[in-house]
């Protein structure tokens, strides 16, 4: 068995193309970041390979690894799934020492990669940043820690842009729309937290675009992903090193 650990990063899949290459994308530059790291990869549902059983045939031959949640914060996968699926690989696999990272979200850096994309997109648009209002919009969930973490961005980065709310697109309150419809200010940035682009960001956009087809004329931009931004793999990998026994 080999002695150096394995990093693995877990997904939640997706049925989007576009989500899975972009998945794979962060794979291969958080490998050609750190390639003395052994790094595999796996989803939890619609996309291979599966992690449970990738996870099950790396487990014959590896002592140690390191899982690395590839998701935003504390809800049903991370508090549920995953654990359940870690159960049960280390039930099989008696002698296999696992270790857990925390959400990304969890990392404090996270406020400030966002912060930075945004005043940079502020400074390229010339923009007044008391002209423009911020949306930080969550997917949404019932799971309180989930809510929260969207909340306090939001109310952190109002400390530096002060036109910031939170929202979300499904679930939870104020939703997306209600958001959008009060909005009046020049422009308008929404910040989805989302990892990765996909079916959702494609409804994001779409219902911008109506929304806007039927108003005055307003400059509104989408910005990027959370994978996209700078520095995101420098916190995917504090975030692999501070993984604690599972």
């Amino acid at each position: 068995m080999s002695e150096s650990p394995l990093y693995f990063l877990i997904g939640h899949g997706s049925k989007s193309a576009e989500h899975r290459k972009a998945f794979e994308i962060l794979v291969q530059n958080f490998k050609s970041s750190y390639p003395q790291l052994k790094v595999e990869y796996g989803f939890l549902d619609y996309c291979e390979p599966k992690a449970e059983t990738t996870l099950d045939k790396i487990s014959q031959s590896e002592k140690c690894i390191h899982i690395l949640p590839v998701f935003l914060s504390k809800a049903s996968h991370t508090l549920s799934d995953i654990p359940h699926l870690l159960n049960s690989l280390k039930a099989k696999h008696k002698n296999l020492q696992v270790h857990l990272a925390e959400p990304l979200g969890e990392h404090p850096a996270i406020y400030t990669v966002i912060e930075k994309e945004l005043s940079t997109l502020i400074h390229l648009k010339n923009w007044n940043p008391d002209e423009t209002d911020i949306l930080i919009l969550g997917r949404g969930s019932s799971i309180t820690t989930s809510l929260n973490f969207i909340t306090t961005l939001a109310e952190n980065l109002k400390l530096k842009f002060l036109h910031t709310q939170a929202c979300f697109w499904d679930i939870a309150e104020p939703s997306f729309e209600q958001t959008l419809l009060s909005s009046r200010k020049k422009n308008l940035i929404v910040q989805p937290m989302f990892l990765f682009p996909g079916l959702l960001l494609d409804k994001v956009e779409k219902l911008l675009k109506q929304h806007y087809a039927t108003k005055e004329p307003r400059c509104y931009e989408v910005n990027k992903t959370l994978f996209q931004m700078p520095g995101f793999n420098e916190i995917l990998h504090q975030q692999a090193l501070s993984s604690k026994p599972f």
